[in-house]
């Protein structure tokens, strides 16, 4: 599915350009914004990675 791939992909760079901004973040507060919006970035990944595994494991399967 190109198209979850896109997004994927999308939600990966969105991940580097978050840590990037909390690396230059100016105060401690708007660091803990960005921290937890990584955090939430990095369980959708986590996710995707999951049922990732979960189609390759069906697919086998099928085959």
């Amino acid at each position: 599915n190109l198209q979850g791939l896109a997004l994927y992909m999308e939600t990966i760079e969105r991940l580097f350009l978050l840590e990037d901004k909390e690396s230059i973040a100016e105060t401690k507060e708007e660091a803990d914004i960005i921290r937890s919006q990584i955090e939430f970035t990095q369980a959708i990944v986590s996710l995707a990675n999951q049922n990732v595994i979960v189609n390759i494991t069906e697919t086998s399967a099928d085959n």
